[in-house]
């Protein structure tokens, strides 16, 4: 399994992945919120996000950020 810093072009798994566990734990986030949100994400160098990649897939992800929720979008 690789641990890699997630690109802009990995928008798509990342909302993949984090729009499934916001709806294993009841966030009120969408699925097309949380894809919306990811491009802002990833374009922001205060924002990091990482993905877990096994045999090509990507299966888990993480995010750091000091005010920015994909369940809520950019905090003042």
């Amino acid at each position: 399994m690789e641990i890699r810093r997630a690109r802009p072009s990995d928008a798509d798994p990342l909302a993949a992945l984090l729009a499934r566990f916001f709806a294993e734990e009841d966030f009120a986030a969408s699925a097309a919120e949380i894809r919306a949100r990811a491009d802002v994400f990833l374009a922001e160098a205060a924002n990091a996000a990482f993905l877990a990649v096994k045999d090509g897939t990507p299966v888990g992800a993480a995010t750091v950020t000091t005010g920015f929720g994909f369940e809520t979008g950019r905090r003042a």
